[in-house]
């Protein structure tokens, strides 16, 4: 398993898929944590995100 979260992180791009404002707080930590650097979501979670 570690294997393949170090991989993930070393792809060119990593993509997520994500919506709601429930998911903020899990799609900061992807992001944050390196999992994934491209973001497919709503323009109301996107903004809460940049909040």
């Amino acid at each position: 398993m570690i294997d393949e979260l170090e991989q993930i992180k070393q792809a060119r791009y990593a993509i997520g898929v994500a919506e709601s404002l429930e998911k903020v707080s899990g799609i900061l930590g992807a992001l944050n944590g390196g999992y994934m650097n491209v973001l497919v979501t709503t323009e109301e979670t996107a903004q809460k995100i940049l909040e």
